[in-house]
């Protein structure tokens, strides 16, 4: 799978010990969902029994607090547009979800929140909490687990995944 935009290129190889199915289409074109937004990739990967465990990944040159908003919008639309898909294709859903964030620079790691903001909250203490915590709050599905994945300084990465490593 691949980002194209020329700031923040980016690819990520996913080896898997199964059969899969990649999703990825261009970004303007829309869809009737009222969040338009969806993630780099939607990966169908067979779960057995006749249903598909779901990976959906986004790729970024960094992450920062800003960012992670737009990642989670990104995930949440990804996860209508596998909905949808699911049904279309008859292809059932196992309701296992791997949320992945692909990124070169992580600086909301790098950066914690500055003190003040600890005791008034506010969206960079959210993201910095969700980040640290690998759990992040998506609109329809509550808190959901995702992986962080490192990319190195040409945006390349891989990922091997296997059955059991489904969150």
């Amino acid at each position: 799978m691949a980002e194209k935009e020329t700031e923040g290129e980016a690819k990520l190889q996913i080896n898997l010990d199964r059969e899969g199915v990649l999703f990825r289409y261009p970004h303007d074109i829309h869809f009737v969902f009222a969040n338009r937004k969806r993630a780099d990739g939607i990966l169908f990967v067979s779960g057995g029994e006749d249903a598909w465990d779901l990976c959906i990944v986004e790729l970024k040159k960094t992450v920062k607090p800003k960012e992670w908003k737009k990642i989670k919008e990104q995930w949440h639309g990804a996860w209508l547009h596998a909905l949808a898909l699911s049904g279309v294709l008859e292809a059932p859903l196992s309701g296992k979800i791997t949320f992945m964030a692909a990124c070169r620079e992580d600086r909301i790691a790098e950066n914690s929140p500055n003190p003040v903001l600890l005791k008034r909250g506010g969206p960079d203490l959210e993201a910095y909490e969700e980040w640290q915590k690998g759990q992040a709050l998506l609109r329809e599905l509550g808190r959901v687990a995702f992986k962080k994945i490192g990319l190195d300084e040409e945006g390349m990465g891989t990922v091997n995944w296997a059955k059991e490593e489904l969150l």
